[in-house]
């Protein structure tokens, strides 16, 4: 038969919540309108968004004063009536701590209400996740109780966590060999909330040790303080090379999805250059602003990652070079269909300096291997010296495209191609690409791709390429 169209609408909120932007955008955003077919099932859920959006927002005493649909069946007409009383918003009132683990200041920081402030159930939810992100408690429980006054009470109920934690791991690449790794942290080295984190690394590639002493900031659950620095080696085809560093950098969140990082570092190098040894320290003050999105962690289909660091140095301050050095780089990952990917990745960086053979290795550029351009070997492309290691360059461009596509949950096909390179010149002529295909396994501990690239020059024919690490 004909089916029952909507007619009179009369869709409001009434009280002290009538203008309040969470209220208005599920009215604008409901399909009951007049002229269109009567569901049940809409009016329903706009019924329940209603009730829960209210005490989401601290309206308890809200009440429907009028909910009925009047069916004209003689006209297959009916008359939607939805009227929330919202009645008085409730407020935050005092806060309770159960638990002498962290400084009450410290504490404080990570609670983003105030007494007397509007109530919002979703603060208490970001307040229970970020306590528990801080790596301090067994468990963090949070309740609240209404209070005849109109306020609402919030009890924080904290277990401290083990101090300590030590781990190792193994790992493989292609650039890098079989890589063992260790780490120690102390996550709680006084009530102030300072941490310290110790990393070892083993590879037939690199070898380092680091420290990392954060303090938390402003607002710890998403800034921090950082000392770092470390001793470290690497010894591979392309570069053979030793030193330290010392650093100091600031976390900081902008909104949800940037970060900023401005930074200083301390670095002294000796590396080998045309089959001699020099050694060159620099100090290196820098900034650096990340963005990312996704929809997933496991295996997303839609995201993006955007970095760009600004550092440089001079022989003005206690530096054997001068330098200007800017990067940047981006990830973007595409759905094509329920199954299938696109991943585009690119790099671009540039460097100004007059004496480009005192800059320490760990701030040139290098380009080639399993992150970079497959099909080459890691960090070979671009000039090299007298004993055919790479050199590096003062530029860099790389780039890659990869369609993705799942086969079954946990594995996929890709095939990519990849181009890049680094040097002083124009690095558009001759562009070193490759072609390749490869299969990715999700695994439990993240995904582990294969790939096997065809370079356009050099002397192989194809390399095999083993990595690990997020999509994004």
């Amino acid at each position: 038969g004909e089916p029952v169209v909507i007619g009179e609408v009369r869709i409001e909120v009434q009280g002290e919540g009538v203008d309040l932007a969470e209220f208005q955008s599920l009215i604008a955003g409901t399909d009951i309108r007049s002229g269109s077919q009567l569901n049940h099932g809409a009016y329903e859920r706009l019924k329940t968004k209603l009730l829960v959006t209210a005490r989401e927002l601290g309206f308890f005493d809200a009440a429907l004063i009028a909910n009925e649909i009047r069916v004209r069946r003689s006209r297959y007409l009916a008359d939607v009536s939805l009227v929330l009383d919202s009645g008085s918003r409730f407020r935050f009132g005092e806060l309770h701590v159960e638990g002498d683990v962290l400084e009450t200041a410290l504490l404080m920081r990570y609670v983003e209400f105030e007494p007397g402030a509007p109530f919002e159930q979703r603060r208490i939810r970001e307040l229970h996740n970020d306590l528990i992100r801080g790596d301090f408690f067994s468990t963090v429980d949070v309740r609240t109780e209404i209070r005849p006054d109109k306020t609402v009470d919030v009890f924080l109920d904290l277990k401290e966590g083990r101090r300590i934690r030590y781990g190792v791991g193994v790992g493989f690449g292609t650039d890098t060999g079989l890589i063992v790794s260790g780490d120690a942290v102390n996550r709680r080295l006084n009530r102030r909330g300072h941490r310290l984190e110790l990393d070892s690394e083993l590879s037939r590639v690199r070898q380092n040790i680091t420290f990392d002493y954060r303090i938390p900031g402003a607002r710890p659950q998403r800034d921090w303080y950082s000392f770092y620095g470390g001793l470290g080696r690497k010894n591979s085809d392309a570069l053979e090379s030793y030193g330290w560093k010392l650093g100091f950098r600031q976390n900081r969140h902008l909104g949800r999805r940037w970060r900023s990082a401005p930074f200083v570092e301390w670095v002294a190098e000796r590396f080998q250059q045309d089959g001699d040894w020099q050694q060159e320290q620099v100090v290196v003050p820098g900034y650096g602003l990340t963005f990312r999105d996704s929809n997933a962690t496991y295996r997303p289909t839609r995201g993006i990652r955007l970095s760009a660091e600004l550092a440089g140095a001079s022989k003005a301050l206690a530096s054997n070079a001068t330098f200007l050095r800017f990067r940047t780089f981006g990830k973007a990952i595409l759905p094509l269909s329920e199954r299938g990917r696109l991943l585009v990745r690119g790099e671009a960086g540039w460097m100004s300096t007059s004496n480009f053979e005192q800059v320490p290795p760990s701030w040139r550029f290098f380009a080639g291997g399993d992150n970079s351009v497959r099909g080459y070997d890691y960090q070979s492309l671009g000039p090299l010296d007298a004993e055919g290691s790479s050199l590096g360059g003062e530029k860099v461009l790389t780039g890659s495209v990869e369609m993705d596509w799942r086969f079954r949950e946990r594995w996929s096909g890709a095939v990519f191609v990849d181009a890049g390179n680094v040097g002083s010149g124009e690095l558009l002529k001759n562009l070193p690409w490759s072609v390749g295909v490869g299969a990715r396994w999700y695994s439990p501990v993240g995904p582990i791709r294969l790939d096997l690239a065809f370079p356009r020059e050099g002397a192989d024919s194809f390399r095999i390429h083993i990595s690990m690490g997020p999509d994004l």
